[in-house]
């Protein structure tokens, strides 16, 4: 019987590891962001991302009541859950913002691209990295840089690409800035309590920030199944990278789940009918390839 509990533990530390995570985390995060394409175009769009960061607490509220067994939670892990959740918030009305503005397949890879600033904050703080992993950033940026150069104004709806290439930044680099504390803060506390103060933390400005301006913040009834749905997999996403700071190379998660965008683009491709040359293929699957290689 220990033979067999052992061999257990073994196999759940086996899946349960930071790329697993990563992986889950961008299946779910792709079948998101399609979404946020269907949704936006009944209502406005920041109530469509109000109700999905709602049900998304709703959902971290109802996993903290059934798993229970919560210990308290250091100064330290609030700051930085509450600094991941500003953060996330960005992060989440450039993506949203993004989406709305241009193709996927301008959008996606480089809001994808925040492993590279990751690299850059490790090499910052002393890691240095490695020739290849720069030839990796080459080739995203190469990929992108395709892509949005065989892009024209019909293909984003009529905006200029400069703005939904600089949305599309700032997107990637308030994510990589969000995994950064909120795994920091899941090292030292308990996840499930740090990601529900980030969640709640980006709720609660956007509803403010609402009030204030007078906006509605009701959803369109019709449109709430689909809502509630992006909801539970942003959930599943964020809490798979986030909890992964107490587990070896925590950083994996974050790396891995970039690949969300690949999702995304296909689900378009095949259900929107957004058209990629071949040209735009080939600079889709380079950007996908450098972040793939940084990821592992």
């Amino acid at each position: 019987m220990d033979l067999l509990n052992a061999v257990g533990r073994r196999w759940v530390v086996m899946i349960v590891n930071a790329v697993t995570m990563g992986l889950v985390a961008a299946l779910a995060w792709g079948i998101h962001d399609f979404a946020v394409r269907l949704a936006g175009r009944a209502q406005p769009l920041m109530i469509v991302l109000l109700s999905v960061l709602f049900f998304g607490m709703v959902f971290q509220l109802l996993l903290i009541v059934f798993t229970g067994g919560l210990a308290p939670v250091s100064g330290a892990a609030v700051r930085l859950s509450l600094i991941a959740g500003l953060w996330f918030l960005v992060a989440a009305i450039c993506l949203y913002v993004a989406f709305q503005r241009g193709p996927v397949k301008l959008v996606a890879p480089i809001i994808g691209s925040y492993p590279i600033i990751s690299l850059l904050l490790a090499s910052l703080n002393g890691s240095p990295s490695s020739l290849f992993q720069w030839v990796a950033v080459g080739a995203i940026l190469a990929g992108i840089t395709i892509v949005a150069l065989t892009s024209d104004a019909a293909d984003t709806g009529g905006y200029t690409i400069g703005p939904t290439i600089a949305v599309s930044g700032l997107a990637a680099v308030s994510f990589a800035l969000t995994f950064a504390f909120g795994q920091s803060a899941a090292a030292i506390a308990d996840e499930r309590l740090t990601i529900a103060i980030t969640r709640l933390v980006a709720l609660g400005l956007l509803l403010a920030a609402l009030l204030v301006k007078q906006q509605p913040i009701l959803p369109d009834l019709k449109t709430l199944p689909l809502l509630a749905f992006m909801g539970l997999m942003d959930t599943v996403a964020l809490f798979c990278v986030l909890s992964t700071g107490g587990l070896d190379n925590a950083h994996f998660a974050a790396a891995v789940s970039s690949i969300f965008g690949l999702i995304t683009v296909l689900l378009s491709w095949l259900f929107l009918r957004e058209t990629l040359s071949l040209l735009q293929w080939g600079g889709v699957v380079v950007t996908f390839c450098g972040i793939g290689y940084l990821a592992l």
